[in-house]
């Protein structure tokens, strides 16, 4: 008797405790994919060199040998022959991004003067152009669309 009442109470709680587990556990799961997911931002404003604003772009595409950056600020260039920023100037330079080690992301940093500026990702040498998933989006009169970002003074 005593075993049969032993048995009948430890199921509730191994029910209770496995159900406690489970629903902690996806707690704990929901707080850090909040953490996780929020820290993908497609730029950040990261600090000021003389009237520019120094802007770091960050892209996820696992898949890409080679990612660059191109748009309004450097004349949309994708030639592999072209000019490397920071060696060139900005407005004249191929801006190849390089993956963070740390998070997987592709990224590049440079200086912006305020502004509004359309750009896109560009990736394995030029074979694929494509916007920024996580940006606003405007029409690129190509049939795709191209993200923005807008830079204010002092925005770092």
């Amino acid at each position: 008797m005593a075993y049969i009442l032993h048995k009948r109470i430890s199921i509730p709680i191994i029910f209770v405790a496995v159900s406690v587990f489970f629903f902690s556990s996806c707690a704990v799961m929901g707080t850090v994919w909040e953490s996780i997911k929020d820290r993908y931002q497609p730029y950040e404003f990261v600090g000021e060199e003389g009237d520019r604003v120094l802007v770091k772009f960050v892209f996820d595409s696992p898949s890409a040998s080679t990612v660059w950056l191109a748009g309004q600020f450097n004349g949309w260039r994708d030639d592999r022959n072209a000019p490397r920023f920071p060696n060139a100037p900005l407005e004249q330079s191929v801006i190849e991004m390089k993956v963070d080690e740390r998070t997987g992301y592709w990224t590049a940093t440079i200086p912006l003067a305020p502004g509004r500026y359309e750009y896109k990702m560009v990736l394995d040498e030029g074979r694929v152009w494509q916007e920024d998933p996580n940006t606003e989006h405007v029409p690129d009169n190509h049939g795709g669309r191209n993200s923005i970002i807008v830079v204010a003074a002092g925005s770092s």
